[in-house]
């Protein structure tokens, strides 16, 4: 559901309530985390997307692809272009040995964050 950029929202805030309330038992599970700062990436809650993404990083023996590339476009989504671009440029060579990201954050990612932007 998190990696698809056209669910509703009804779909995305039950994501968010399910993801808060799995981590009421496991606090310091990184899948978990992730999960979380996807849904709240999507339910437009930048900031604390960003918070709960670094925090699951922290706690992951690897980095997380998916992580990176949601950290890249939450940047992108709080107006920090060069930012966002510098994370999804960090994130290539991790992305490229790692299945954990599939097409479509790959794909979101790219057509949100090329060198002119969306739009243009």
């Amino acid at each position: 559901t998190l990696r698809d950029p056209k669910r509703t929202d009804e779909e995305y805030r039950t994501a968010l309530q399910s993801a808060t309330a799995a981590l009421q038992a496991y606090p310091w599970n990184p899948a978990l985390l992730s999960t979380l700062g996807a849904a709240q990436y999507r339910t437009g809650r930048y900031r604390e997307a960003i918070e709960t993404l670094l925090r699951s990083e922290s706690l992951s023996p690897y980095p997380i692809t998916s992580n990176l590339i949601l950290i890249a476009m939450t940047h992108y989504r709080l107006g920090e272009i060069e930012k966002a671009r510098t994370e999804l440029e960090a994130a290539v060579p991790i992305r490229s040995h790692n299945a954990d990201a599939q097409p479509s954050f790959l794909d979101e990612a790219d057509s949100l964050i090329s060198p002119i932007g969306p739009g243009h």
